[in-house]
């Protein structure tokens, strides 16, 4: 058997969000390209930035830029329509359900789950939830997602769980753990709706994720899961980053603006759709080859690669200027439509998704629904 180098040890792994290693991860599980350390030095110092310090300004740079590409509040957009198509299903089926219990993974400043308890209060159903479960690895976010949802409920129990979303999902009850830590797992196995906007995306394994979602769920007689989610193909292959990078570089050096490399870069994606070698190259990579074709015919998908390059060169414009360096940093596990979509599909429920734009695939939602014997593979 071959005897497994460090960066594949790495790869293999499931690196919670802020563990500077997952820099390594991504890098070598898309590519198998292991990084020099000047690379990872220069990745860190961004990730770093962004996870661990939570930098004020860090985060404005990146408001700021989304303000800037058009995107809008986007995070909210996706909170609120998530919401009301979560809603939705559970006001078809309410002769169904007896109590909601919600787990919102990645909670943040607890703007999902208000989008959700406020849907629930238009419906009327705010008698029906027993208790709301914050989890995130920020402590110092779920206090003030707690206050935010204290102002429109006031006699429901609400539980702030501080860890890893992979750690905290995969936990088991068992005569090690404290009677505590038991009793908390038990709550996070009674949830029958579980909510994740703009968070899924910080896990290198995606499909892992979802599948213990999806086990979880699964347990009830019925129950919901919903989802919002940044969709995008720009990493899919070392070709469209490489086309990427090269923007970037003109961005960076002042010899273009964010708005037209990325528009450059849309018409590079185009004209691969005609270049022979690259078909060929994709026909190779089997199952994956076969969707990133697929990806390159839909002029959605295209649309949302160039929004989210417009986006990220306003980021690389911002950051150069205050001299922070960090290619690395724009990896964070932003994945395909269609990928999600297949995805989604395999875990089993009843699958209903949409976008956020008719033009683009950038912002996907989705809610399904788990019923009592069917499949969740």
């Amino acid at each position: 058997m071959k005897k497994l180098g460090e960066h594949e040890r790495k790869a293999g792994r499931v690196l919670p969000p802020g563990n500077i290693e997952r820099i390594y991860q991504k890098f070598y599980r898309l590519w198998g390209i292991p990084l020099t350390e000047e690379n990872i030095k220069a990745g860190i110092e961004g990730y770093y930035k962004e996870w661990k310090e939570k930098a004020e300004g860090n985060l404005k740079v990146v408001a700021k830029a989304g303000e800037r590409a058009g995107l809008g509040d986007a995070n909210s957009l996706m909170n609120s329509i998530m919401a009301a198509l979560l809603v939705e299903k559970i006001v078809e089926m309410i002769e169904r359900i007896n109590k909601l219990n919600i787990l919102d993974i990645g909670a943040g400043g607890g703007g999902t789950s208000y989008a959700l308890l406020k849907e629930l209060k238009k419906a009327d159903l705010m008698r029906m939830i027993n208790r709301v479960i914050l989890l995130d690895v920020d402590g110092k976010a779920l206090e003030a997602a707690e206050q935010r949802l204290l102002e429109i409920v006031k006699d429901i129990e609400i539980i702030k769980v501080v860890g890893d979303m992979h750690e905290i999902l995969s936990q088991k009850e068992s005569q090690e753990e404290s009677q505590k830590d038991n009793k908390q797992i038990k709550q996070i196995k009674e949830s029958n709706i579980i909510i994740a906007n703009a968070s899924l995306h910080h896990t290198p394994v995606y499909d892992k994720i979802l599948r213990r979602i999806a086990g979880i769920l699964s347990r009830h007689e019925l129950a919901f899961f919903g989802l919002g989610e940044w969709t995008h193909g720009l990493w899919a292959t070392p070709v469209f980053a490489y086309l990427f990078f090269e923007g970037a570089v003109k961005v960076i050096e002042g010899k273009s603006s964010p708005e037209n490399e990325a528009n450059n870069l849309g018409e590079e994606l185009r004209k691969l759709r005609n270049n022979l070698a690259f078909i060929k190259y994709l026909e190779q990579e089997g199952n994956i080859g076969e969707l990133i074709l697929q990806m390159l015919e839909n002029e959605a998908e295209i649309n949302a690669m160039v929004k989210i390059a417009t986006f990220w060169y306003e980021v690389i414009k911002s950051a150069n200027k205050q001299g922070i360096v960090s290619p690395i940093w724009l990896y964070e596990g932003h994945i395909p439509h269609l990928l999600l979509q297949k995805i989604l599909k395999q875990i089993g429920g009843n699958l209903t998704m949409q976008t956020l734009r008719k033009e683009d695939t950038l912002n996907t939602i989705a809610v399904v629904v788990f019923e009592k014997g069917q499949n969740t593979n």
